[in-house]
């Protein structure tokens, strides 16, 4: 159990940024109409996600090996944090977009650090944590896309857009004033892809 709690803030940031992620799906009409833009220009910003993963995976995985774990998972966290409120809070299309790219680039250095942390909690489940970790990022994209119409209709855009950005904060501070979290972690995928 003491493993659970201690992996719990990554994992809630795990979920955060798939549900923000993918909070837009439904919401890319209302978006659209709302900055006076092309449904297109909306739908990009979905697929931002995926191009800051190829893009700046790899940066992000040597990152997260020269400095720590810890820092790796800090600038995601903040990056998240950041870049949901200030799409949440946006008045112009530039600025949406702005934000929304800034918590793109948190996706990569939340995922750089997987085999550390999975090794430093599960050493003999390192796939079973791997597949965990994935699970609640695909769980949190389907909760998004899923409730992010019916969250509309209760708060409106920036309401529905407030809501993740909440859920990466409490991320952001789980992370920052564990003691054990992720200090402990080694750098090291040595052991994690056997």
């Amino acid at each position: 159990m003491a493993q659970v709690r201690g992996v719990a803030p990554y994992w809630i940031l795990v979920f955060s940024i798939g549900f923000g992620w993918f909070i837009l799906a439904p919401l890319v009409p209302v978006v659209a109409s709302t900055f006076k833009v092309s449904v297109s220009a909306v739908v990009l910003l979905i697929s931002a996600y995926g191009y800051a993963m190829a893009i700046l995976g790899l940066l992000a995985g040597l990152l997260s090996a020269k400095f720590s774990v810890r820092a790796s998972l800090l600038a995601s966290s903040v990056l998240t944090s950041v870049g949901l409120l200030g799409r949440a809070l946006s008045t112009n299309f530039a600025e949406f977009l702005a934000f929304s790219l800034l918590g793109a680039m948190a996706y990569p250095l939340a995922v750089a650090p997987l085999g550390s942390i999975a090794e430093a909690y599960l050493k003999k489940r390192v796939q079973t944590f791997s597949g965990i970790t994935v699970g609640l990022l695909f769980l949190g994209m389907s909760f998004g896309s899923l409730m992010g119409s019916a969250i509309f209709s209760l708060l409106g855009l920036r309401g529905t857009l407030l809501i993740p950005s909440a859920l990466a904060f409490v991320a952001l501070a789980l992370i920052a004033i564990a003691k054990d979290f992720p200090k402990s972690f080694s750098r090291s995928l040595k052991g994690a892809f056997k």
